[in-house]
C-alpha cells in the first residue's frame, strides 16, 4: 500500500529540533514548508506573511516556542503569549 504525500507546515523550523526535523521530512516525498520567526510570526500586530505557494497543510508541527529559563523568570509574559 503506497502512503499519499502529505503537506507539512513546520514552525520553530530554524531551532535545533526544527531544523532536524525539517531535514528528516525534506528526505520524503512529502511537501515540507519550513518557517521560523523570521519568516512568518504570528504574534506580530499585523498579522502573519503569507507562505507563497504552499496551501492547505494535511499536517502542522508546531516547534516555535521562546527559550531560556532565566528570561523567561524575567519576563514570563512574553513566554506565555509566545508559547
Amino acid at each position: 500500500m503506497t502512503r499519499r504525500a502529505l503537506n507539512w507546515l513546520v514552525t520553530g523550523a530554524h531551532g535545533y529540533i526544527g531544523s532536524a526535523t525539517t531535514k528528516a521530512l525534506a528526505r520524503t516525498k512529502d511537501q515540507v514548508v519550513a518557517c521560523g520567526r523570521r519568516d512568518w510570526d504570528i504574534i506580530l500586530e499585523n498579522g502573519p506573511k503569507p507562505l507563497v505557494g504552499f496551501k492547505n497543510p494535511n499536517v502542522v508541527l508546531h516547534l516555535a516556542a521562546e527559550i531560556g529559563v532565566e528570561k523567561s523568570w524575567a519576563n514570563p509574559d512574553i513566554f506565555f503569549e509566545t508559547n
